[in-house]
């Protein structure tokens, strides 16, 4: 999947992918801040 990640500001990033990927890109992002929220709690 072709993503690009930008970051913006120190708490901001612009994140820009193709329509037709965009409903699996933001399941993808949101499966792994779980998985980082998961670790934070090791």
């Amino acid at each position: 999947m072709a993503v690009s990640l930008t970051r913006i500001g120190p708490d901001s990033w612009e994140i820009m992918a193709m329509r037709s990927m965009a409903a699996t890109l933001v399941e993808e992002i949101a499966q792994a801040m779980r998985h980082m929220a998961g670790r934070a709690l090791l």
